[in-house]
């Protein structure tokens, strides 16, 4: 029953505590018709908010004024307000649904406000929350998005989010309640109203017990995500800031993690940004994973560039960014924190290696004899400098070098470059320098490595 069924949700969630005001969004329909009933009759301080989308023309005054009435017989007081949505989907540029979602949450928050209420309860089913699941999964998502519509997300709350379309029904037939119903709900030109009117009752002939199958998985799917959720956010701490009114990822620690874990971090950042990842699928996720210079336009008016081993998500373009500039000693033996680079460079002397060819590029050998004085010199790209690539004859201008690399403009003045008291030995990370090669009558060598 959904009597019982809300209890549950209310109390497992803790979703009104004490004698919290709860503002009820009502559109007419039988879903908030419902729970306004059920709050109301359960002893909770309920006040009703009604938005007219000026869409609907009579068919929406008529819905005010049974909501009206509705809520004078309930004795509750109700806050009512219109909203061009058409207007203002062409304001954002966004779908009329989008819009109205948009509207109705600012009106919510407003009306909230007025009656000092804490919670906003919105009527969302079991049934919503299987097509939202469908609908995700058709245009992509990653886990949290699997997890369906949340119960509780700050002060919005769906004690119903567990009772079927059927319970609700049911529910208002036993307790004699009369309702609305919209229209459009049946017209099969929005993706919604085609999985809700064609998909799921065609589902539900091919797969007997369908609806029930996918409200296990989601809450599968809300356990897997609340056991990933705190391993996440240790590592969010150390890879994603907020700065301003952008945030910074550190794509170098980004991209060391786990290939399966980069695009959950992405999403909890974009997340983190825009405050909920509403069109945002997986093929956008792939797409920045693999963007190493430039940016990319997300929907909802964000961009992400890649610069400077950093992604950066923000409302705008960050056109020309600054060279850092940056110089540190270094001793053989020791190390030093490039802390613009993110790294730290280490230098040791050691035994000849076994196989050269096997070095990877974090790593240099070379030639301790061919290193002029053992105070190196850790420092950024200085327009102009010149050095010999491993394995090539003449010199190189690094500038050519990382074009030739194809170093993006933006993360070339974050390279360590090492140099002894004449030359550079070493661009961290990339390649030694010729001039202090092992050979194999070298007989004193360091290491030098750069560690992220």
């Amino acid at each position: 029953m959904l009597e019982k069924k809300a209890r549950t949700a209310i109390d497992k969630y803790s979703m009104i505590p004490g004698k919290a005001g709860v503002l009820v969004a009502v559109s007419g329909g039988p879903d908030s018709i419902a729970l306004l009933h059920f709050l109301k009759k359960a002893g909770y301080k309920t006040f009703a908010a009604h938005l007219d989308h000026r869409l609907r023309g009579k068919a929406a005054a008529d819905d005010l004024r049974f909501v009206r009435i509705f809520c004078r017989r309930l004795g509750v007081s109700l806050i009512s307000a219109s909203s061009d949505i058409g207007s203002l989907a062409k304001r954002l540029k966004v779908s009329t649904e989008e819009a109205g979602r948009i509207g109705r949450y600012a009106f919510f928050d407003r009306a909230a406000k007025k009656c000092g209420a804490s919670k906003v309860a919105l009527a969302h089913h079991a049934d919503d929350n299987i097509e939202t699941f469908l609908m995700r999964i058709m245009r992509g998502t990653g886990l949290k998005g699997l997890c369906g519509i949340p119960p509780v997300r700050d002060n919005i709350i769906r004690p119903l989010i567990d009772a079927s379309k059927s319970e609700i029904l049911d529910y208002c037939a036993r307790n004699d309640l009369s309702y609305r119903l919209d229209h459009t709900n049946f017209e099969d030109k929005f993706t919604r109203n085609r999985i809700r009117n064609i998909l799921i009752p065609s589902l539900e002939r091919e797969i007997p017990g369908f609806k029930k199958e996918v409200l296990l998985l989601i809450k599968g799917f809300c356990r897997d995500q609340a056991l990933l959720s705190r391993y996440v956010s240790a590592v969010m701490k150390k890879t994603v800031k907020k700065t301003g009114r952008a945030v910074c990822v550190n794509r170098t620690r980004l991209m060391s993690l786990p290939p399966d874990m980069r695009g959950y971090i992405l999403r909890s950042a974009i997340e983190l940004y825009k405050g909920d990842l509403k069109d945002i699928s997986s093929a956008h996720v792939e797409a920045v994973l693999s963007l190493a210079a430039g940016h990319i336009c997300l929907p909802g008016g964000i961009y992400i560039q890649a610069c400077g081993g950093k992604y950066l998500i923000s409302g705008d373009i960050e056109k020309k960014p600054k060279p850092v500039r940056f110089r540190y000693a270094l001793k053989v033996p020791g190390k030093v924190r490039v802390k613009e680079a993110n790294a730290c460079i280490r230098a040791a002397f050691c035994r000849r290696p076994k196989d050269l060819r096997k070095t990877p590029a974090s790593t240099a050998y070379l030639d301790a004899s061919k290193i002029k004085g053992l105070a190196l010199q850790v420092r950024s790209f200085r327009p102009g400098d010149r050095f010999v690539p491993f394995g090539m004859k003449g010199s190189k201008k690094l500038q050519d070098y990382f074009v030739d690399s194809k170093i993006p403009s933006g993360q070339r003045s974050l390279v360590p470059v090492v140099c002894d008291a004449e030359k550079i030995v070493w661009l961290a990370g990339l390649r030694p320098d010729e001039r202090a090669r092992v050979e194999p009558s070298t007989r004193s060598f360091v290491r030098l490595e750069i560690l992220r």
